[in-house]
C-alpha cells in the first residue's frame, strides 16, 4: 500500500513540473509574440518613413554624413568605386 501511494505521489509530482513548465513556456511565447509584435510596428514605421523621404532628402542626409565623416566617405567611395569597377570589368 506505501509502494502505491508513493508512486501516486511521483505521478502527481511529475504532472505538476510539467505544468509548470508548459506555463512558463506559454509565457515565453506571449512575451515573444509581444516582442515581435513591436518590432513590426517599428519596421512598418521605418518603411513608411522611407516611402516617405524625397531624393532630395536623401541627398542632404548623405552630404551631412559626408561633411560629418569625410575621411571614412572618402574611404567608403573608394572601396565603392573599386567594387563597381571589378564588377564591370567581368
Amino acid at each position: 500500500m506505501a509502494k502505491k501511494k508513493s508512486t501516486s505521489r511521483k505521478k502527481v509530482s511529475g504532472k505538476n513540473k510539467q505544468a509548470d513548465a508548459l506555463e512558463a513556456a506559454e509565457e515565453e511565447l506571449k512575451k515573444a509574440q509581444a516582442h515581435y509584435q513591436h518590432l513590426r510596428e517599428q519596421a512598418a514605421e521605418k518603411v513608411e518613413e522611407i516611402r516617405d523621404t524625397t531624393i532630395g532628402e536623401a541627398v542632404d542626409g548623405a552630404l551631412e554624413v559626408v561633411r560629418k565623416y569625410p575621411g571614412s566617405s572618402l574611404l567608403a567611395a573608394f572601396a565603392c568605386g573599386f567594387l563597381i569597377d571589378r564588377w564591370l570589368r567581368k
